[in-house]
């Protein structure tokens, strides 16, 4: 984002410049003019790099970097799994160890010389059992022949305690739960026969498996009810997701966490492998949202400060290397990944690198998760991603001077940035969504809220009533009328030859209006969609030409790319996931899985979203605001019939410029942490931000 820009109207060539300077900290209240008509005031810098991501930054060079210098981690506990690697920093360890054994009491002794600066911290970490509980169990079986005889002593005489102990139960979110009951099961195949009472505490559930039903309020074996919990909630995490509001949000990786922890450590080998394919399904889950280094559409639970900061990342740096420095993104539990077994499969990893596909590439990922409703969908290019569905939504861009940002629409003037307490964000709102566009709703004074400091677009105009903003090749055009407002996204080169090609279909299909009491977007193609309150569900959805674009509930994750292919789809209770002559299927009724290759002709069904995704043919119409199959960049057929070229056995020629790399290497793995660390988000000192308002 450039401090100038330009832009063309009525075919004379202007210079647009803004007041609102604002790279450094801006104090509260400061209010400016973005480009000709938007009221702007002062907004958090959330600095995160963008662009591709090279698949020579594999995990194990990433994990390598990692205990080649764990002492530069240092929030509590991030640094023991490099420690304990190479045997050293002994004091440091038993002086760890005997902070998780006190939760919230202060150690007898400040941390030995030479500590990290945060480690004296660790005591405050947490109120309760919940995260030493996985973190000194791992210490424990894995590293227990590199700690005292005395750590190992009192790390045993903690578990057979809590074990015994009914508050060893959390009530709390999911998150909390899986901590415990995944160091309850863990300490319990060393000493299976403990009963202990099940408490009725709040937000305990009852429950069966297979016939055995746990009711709060009465005893039984420890061993039995925390196996039947694991293998009931891994259950339910694979096939309706999670109605705790805990996925694609900040709480998504304490119980990646979790699993990871059952899947290195269970000497049961089913629990090892049904945590193993359930840490496939959430972390393909995530990344299956992501482009331009952020995570798109409808988040879970998360705090407004991580949003406006880039969050949730979900493990996106140890697997993938996008999503920032983990020297500020992950915490100690996030860390152990470094210390377990557990790998992607090659295929979900490829997934989640956009820079071999062609620029016209695109996926619909739609999945049942409960973040803000039970369906969500994120529309997903290399440039950009928009997301939502019906309600909560989000758009995310990649910066044309490397910096991703974020923007939604709702009718809150300021965004509320919170410190220590539970103050989640609102996004976008009413928002009604047809892949790359949007209408929202109930918004009688649209406010625009930009997460990064932006100065200025690239370029701006207004013409024909929207508010036309460009950042690099993504144009954006906006406009409120009423009480409704629209929001189209689309790509130079790929949705529209040029720029001026846009500005001329916007100027020439796109409406926003209320016809006859409904809220109706025709967007820049002439696709109409509205939103229209849907009896049978009891809530307002999407119409796209007259149609419903889906059924609800979605499955519980499906995704199609740009030439109607299925990337995830279902049959029962099996889930097959298809990319580059690779399958994956996982059968989660007899919870096994297996991997192919599938090279040869393809075997798509005429209109692959009916499978992967609920929706129905509604016509050419319906995928008029998009490139789709047998489309070039400006919707007509290109010299080979079809979007993209094709290689051998069905898959798809890498892009220029994409593809594999040598190696990094190490310094080269040094390097980029140090670029990303000098382009770690910005504090503000303010306890809000302001927003962006929409001209009538």
């Amino acid at each position: 984002m450039r401090r100038t820009g330009t832009s063309e109207a009525g075919g004379q060539r202007r210079q647009h410049k803004t007041d609102l300077v604002t790279r450094g900290r801006p104090p509260c209240g400061i209010a400016g003019r973005l480009g000709a008509s938007f009221a702007a005031a002062a907004v958090l810098g959330a600095l995160t790099l963008g662009g591709a991501v090279s698949r020579a930054q594999t995990f194990d060079e990433r994990r390598a970097a990692y205990l080649a210098n764990p002492d530069r981690y240092s929030h509590c506990g991030e640094s023991i799994w490099g420690w304990l690697e190479a045997g050293t920093r002994a004091e440091q360890v038993h002086w760890l160890i005997q902070a998780w054994l006190r939760p919230n009491t202060p150690p007898e002794s400040p941390p030995p010389e030479g500590s990290p600066r945060d480690l004296d911290s660790c005591w405050t970490w947490h109120l309760h059992y919940d995260i030493p509980s996985i973190l000194l169990i791992r210490v424990l079986r894995q590293y227990g022949d590199r700690i005292s005889p005395e750590d190992r002593a009192d790390i045993e005489r903690r578990y057979y305690d809590m074990l015994r102990d009914i508050y060893y139960f959390h009530h709390g979110s999911l998150n909390n739960r899986l901590f415990v009951f995944v160091g309850r099961y863990l300490a319990s195949e060393d000493d299976p026969d403990v009963t202990v009472d099940y408490p009725a505490f709040p937000a305990l559930d009852t429950f069966t498996w297979e016939g055995r039903t746990y009711e709060p309020g009465n005893p039984y074996n420890s061993l039995a009810i925390s196996r039947d919990w694991l293998l009931w909630k891994m259950d339910l995490l694979v096939t309706v997701g999670d109605k705790d509001n805990e996925l694609d949000a900040k709480y998504t990786p304490p119980i990646i966490a979790s699993l990871l922890t059952l899947a290195d450590l269970a000497r049961d080998e089913e629990m090892r492998n049904r945590a193993r394919m359930t840490l496939d399904l959430l972390l393909l889950d995530s990344i299956l949202d992501v482009s331009v280094e952020r995570h798109g559409g409808r988040i879970g639970r998360t705090y407004g400060q991580f949003v406006l900061a880039g969050y949730p990342r979900i493990y996106h740096w140890p697997f993938w290397g996008i999503g920032g420095d983990p020297v500020v993104d992950i915490e100690a539990q996030y860390l152990l990944v470094w210390a377990g077994t557990y790998r992607l499969p090659a295929l979900i990893e490829d997934l989640g690198v956009l820079d071999d596909e062609p620029e016209t590439y695109w996926h619909l990922n739609r999945e049942q998760n409960w973040a803000g409703g039970p369906d969500k969908q994120t529309f997903v290019t290399p440039f950009y991603n928009l997301g939502g569905g019906d309600g909560l939504w989000m758009l995310n861009v990649g910066g044309s001077d490397g910096r991703a940002f974020r923007l939604w629409i709702n009718e809150q003037e300021t965004v509320p940035v919170c410190t220590g307490s539970d103050c989640y964000i609102e996004l976008g709102h009413y928002g009604y969504q047809h892949r790359n566009a949007m209408l929202v709703t109930n918004v009688p004074t649209a406010y625009v809220h930009p997460d990064n400091v932006l100065d200025n677009f690239d370029s701006h105009e207004s013409a024909s009533g929207w508010e036309i903003y460009r950042e690099g090749r993504v144009a954006m055009a906006l406009r409120s009328v009423g009480d409704i407002a629209g929001l189209e996204v689309i790509t130079v080169g790929v949705d529209y030859p040029t720029y001026e090609d846009f500005t001329a279909a916007l100027a020439a299909h796109a409406r926003l209006e209320t016809a006859e009491g409904t809220p109706t977007f025709v967007t820049s193609r002439g696709t109409e969609i509205r939103a229209v309150y849907d009896a049978t569900l009891g809530r307002v959805v999407t119409e796209v030409d007259g149609a419903r674009p889906w059924t609800s509930p979605f499955p519980r994750l499906a995704t199609v790319d740009d030439q109607g292919d299925p990337i995830v789809s279902w049959s029962g209770r099996v889930m097959t996931v298809e990319r580059h002559c690779q399958r994956l299927t996982y059968d989660f009724e007899t919870w096994t899985s297996s991997e192919t290759t599938t090279c040869g002709g393809a075997d798509a069904d005429a209109d692959a979203e009916d499978d992967a995704g609920g929706e129905p043919d509604a016509g050419a119409d319906a995928d008029a605001d998009t490139v789709g199959p047998d489309a070039g960049p400006d919707g007509t057929p290109d010299a080979n019939g079809d979007a993209g070229d094709s290689g051998g056995c069905g898959c798809r020629t890498a892009s220029a410029g994409g593809g594999t790399g040598a190696p990094v290497g190490l310094l080269a793995l040094a390097a980029l942490a140090a670029a990303r660390r000098r382009n770690r988000r910005r504090t503000h000192e303010c306890g809000r931000t302001s927003a962006l308002r929409l001209p009538r």
